[in-house]
């Protein structure tokens, strides 16, 4: 088989529009008006209102391509990888064809369409809403803005509370003409079995004879990694449609493990059909060996919700993930790269990529396999009815359905199928008619789904939604839980925002929670006119979340400085803080219930567009929040945190490997100047993964006069070097007396690009930033320094850095500004 890219310049026009432009393929409209300065940068200030004309268009793309003759073969075959949405595609003035699914390859048979020499493809698209525009929808209990439930591309797009309403149109994938001279490997499933020290691998191969006569031809199978496994054949291969099975055993296999149970082994496969030595096509993929289990089983306090590898129970780490750009077609690999990479820094084991957005691009599946992070996969269904009723729609969500399995099944990473985001319990609560009707969609998620889960990928689990689970698909008793009380559901501002009722959930599988933070100053600079860089201006207000509603403003008067007495560089940390410290409380409250809670996913990980109110750890322009150091310390393999009891602070250890280890544990209270109060120490053995409680804290044997001028700690020792710290204070922020603080910090080359910046501290330094240049990687940031101890950050800093590039900055100089002691 060759292979040849369309991909790179095209020229594209909108159907009323005489003069063609150039454009760039993979793309989309927005970015190719915005490279020919049509149209301002849509994700800046209010633009993306100016946007709404482009979906009143028809757009056209035209690619003129010169063909050798010796390209073409028996057939050729053109791929479109991406299409959003309504096309009509026509070759040398031919139509060969018409897509209508922005998820999923179109791939069309152009043998004898296409020619030697000089050939002009022509695309028309749209973003999809004139052909479902007389679609019926107040049957399906929602109103006329809800047009995207019938149109088969990301629903995100249509406006969400933490996106813009920005409708993609355009060739968002790669287009590729692909030659075959009489054969093809249309498909390989590759199904693991775990026999004690053996695997058995059940591989299927599809292959297409494309000529009318049978052919004997050499197929080979090779598994590549610790030993080399392989297997061949010469064999008939049929006109049509050939379908083989063969399995191949491999003797003490290397498995894969998701973090931090193992390392993620992954094994070179390769699947080739040849004549007389000839490679005819190959299928190719690196490919771990995993079981994977989900436990439901009785327990206390209903039914667990639990993921096994390999027989190893796993406590779940991570994130929602969502599109990683409002204009889907906007996402490099290098995107890809450095999102998957920051999250394996961080300590993640899983993302749940969400109903509301896209199957993501292969590479992401294949950064999630060699970083040892799950994933959950939802269907691309989310908080909407779906016509379920109309057979057209049916038979394109069945053939959606069977590629995407087929597309992503031989992935190691990903762990579940999922019916879609929150259906079922937006349902429950009253929408679309309410839970005495009917929810249109269950067709979808109770038939047609499980049903091809279980015919072509039966070595997963499949969840109807999430969440999902007991009479009320929200329950804490059983299933997976979106726990919005707090955030959300509350009316009450002030106690919408109180982080601390978080532990009181019970629930058995987290995978949704979120607390909002303002932006990062630099962020806010990147997408907000110098003029408007104020609390409210037009620009703030339309990048804010539309369910912040008060919430940040809410949470700062309740446990810090109100709003009004903040400057914005105060606001903004301030903010960034209490976010920190939320999401902090609950991921250690859910993780010291392991395993009867058994997994903890916050929303969301990463932005599609600056916002001034957001819920990630990460941001849109890939900068970490303060946030992100404090989930990569809660998501620490080995943790020490505290658990309030009575008068009482338990220090529990959670250890989620599975090696035997040997501990040092120190904690206790000092006060702000460095006197110690209460001090403990303890040794630990841990054998098993869950919660150890290694000792506890009579907070009441602190005197009443140092409760709001100390500091709780404990720290974690192996082997002499500290590898878990914690702290937590006494009394809410607002009540806190700390004191001024000298900061003495010393900076030294460790090797070229590398440095060590050592900071020292005459009292307690809380909420230390270092601000650095944007090419600059710390080790850590947004931490505190206790009384006369010395912290020490490596810098990573390629182009050099001195002492005078570098600023730092505590909270306790926001303090003394607004509660002077």
């Amino acid at each position: 088989m060759e292979k040849l890219s369309l991909d790179g310049e095209w020229l594209f026009k909108s159907d009323s529009d005489s003069e063609w432009l150039p454009a760039l393929v993979p793309g989309d409209v927005h970015m190719d008006l915005l490279r020919n300065k049509k149209i301002d940068d849509p994700l800046y200030g209010t633009n993306a209102e100016k946007c709404r004309w482009i979906e009143e268009k028809i757009w056209m793309y035209k690619k003129i391509f010169n063909i050798d003759k010796n390209f073409i073969h028996k057939r050729v075959e053109l791929v479109f990888n991406g299409l959003d949405l309504d096309g009509e595609i026509f070759l040398n003035g031919i139509k060969i064809g018409e897509h209508h699914n922005a998820f999923i390859p179109y791939s069309i048979d152009i043998t004898g369409i296409i020619r030697e020499g000089e050939n002009e493809l022509l695309v028309y698209l749209d973003v999809g809403k004139r052909r479902v525009k007389d679609k019926p929808l107040t049957k399906y209990g929602v109103g006329e803005d809800y047009y995207r439930i019938w149109m088969r591309k990301p629903q995100f797009v249509f406006g969400w509370d933490w996106g813009p309403y920005l409708p993609t149109c355009g060739i968002w994938r790669s287009v590729e003409l692909n030659s075959y001279e009489s054969f093809a490997i249309r498909d390989v499933y590759i199904r693991p079995t775990i026999l004690g020290n053996k695997a058995r691998l059940e591989i299927d191969v599809e292959m297409e004879n494309i000529t009318s006569e049978p052919f004997e031809l050499d197929l080979s199978l090779s598994l590549k990694g610790d030993g080399e496994y392989g297997f061949g054949e010469r064999f008939t291969l049929n006109p049509g449609i050939n379908k083989k099975n063969y399995s191949l055993e491999v003797e003490n296999p290397r498995l894969w493990f998701p973090q931090p149970l193992g390392e993620p082994y992954l094994y070179s496969f390769k699947a080739t059909i040849s004549d007389k030595a000839k490679e005819l096509d190959s299928y190719k993929c690196n490919y771990g060996i995993r079981e994977v289990k989900l436990i439901q089983e009785p327990m206390d306090e209903g039914e667990s919700f639990i993921f096994s590898i390999n027989g190893k129970e796993v406590f779940c780490k991570g994130a929602d993930w969502v599109p990683a750009d409002s204009l889907i077609a906007n996402v490099s690999r290098e995107k890809y790269k450095k999102l998957v990479e920051l999250a394996r820094s961080c300590n993640f084991n899983i993302f749940r990529v969400w109903g509301g957005g896209i199957y993501e691009d292969p590479y992401f599946y294949e950064l999630c396999d060699r970083n040892g992070i799950m994933v959950w996969q939802d269907f691309m269904f989310a908080c909407a009815p779906y016509p379920d009723d109309d057979s057209e729609f049916m038979e394109e969500v069945a053939r959606e359905t069977a590629t995407i399995i087929k597309e992503l099944r031989n992935h190691s990473s990903l762990v579940l199928w999922c019916g879609n985001n929150e259906n079922q319990w937006i349902h429950y609560m009253g929408a679309w008619g309410g839970r005495d009707t009917r929810l249109y969609g269950t067709k979808i998620y109770d038939e047609l789904l499980p049903g091809l889960v279980k015919e072509l990928d039966p070595t997963r689990p499949y969840w109807p939604s999430s969440p999902y689970g007991g009479e009320d698909p929200n329950s804490e008793l059983c299933g997976d839980r979106h726990a919005w009380q707090l955030s959300l559901q509350i009316d009450d501002p002030y106690e919408r925002i109180n982080y601390r009722l978080y532990s009181l959930d019970k629930g058995k599988f987290i995978s949704e929670f979120g607390q909002l933070a303002p932006p990062l100053k630099r962020s806010l600079e990147e997408f907000t006119p110098e003029k408007e860089l104020y609390l409210d201006s037009p620009t703030w207000k339309f990048h804010n979340n539309t369910a912040e509603r008060g919430n940040i403003k809410a949470a700062l008067e309740r446990f810090f400085i109100p709003q009004e007495d903040l400057s914005l560089d105060e606001y903004l940390i301030s903010g960034q803080m209490i976010q920190a410290e939320a999401l902090k409380f609950a991921l250690e409250h859910w993780k010291n219930r392991m395993f009867k809670t058994a997994g903890e996913l916050f929303w969301m990980y990463s932005d599609c567009w600056g916002t001034t109110g957001g819920w990630t750890v990460v941001d849109y322009y890939l900068r970490k929040k303060p946030s992100y150091y404090y989930v990569r310390k809660a998501y620490e393999p080995v943790h020490i945190s505290f658990k309030e009891r009575d008068t009482y602070l338990d220090v529990i250890v959670t250890n989620e490997i599975y090696s035997p280890l040997t501990l040092d544990v120190e904690y206790g209270v000092r006060s702000f100047d460095g006197a110690v109060l209460l001090k403990g120490k303890g040794k630990l053995d841990l054998s098993d993964a869950g919660p150890v409680r290694v000792g506890e804290i009579d907070v009441s044997k602190v005197p009443g006069t140092y409760k709001n001028r100390s500091f709780v700690y404990a720290k974690l020792y192996y082997r002499g070097r500290c590898i878990s710290l914690n702290r937590t204070f006494l009394v809410n922020f607002k009540e806190l007396e700390i004191p001024a603080v000298k900061i003495v910090p010393v900076l030294s080359l460790i090797r070229d690009g590398e440095y060590q910046l050592k900071l020292w501290s005459n009292s307690f330094a809380w909420f230390v930033s270092i601000d650095c240049p944007d090419n600059v990687e710390l080790s850590d940031n947004y931490f505190d320094i206790f009384p006369g101890e010395e912290y020490a950050v490596t810098l990573r800093a390629p182009g050099g850095i001195e002492l005078g590039d570098i600023s730092i900055s505590s909270l306790n100089e926001t303090v003394i500004r607004h509660h002077r002691v």
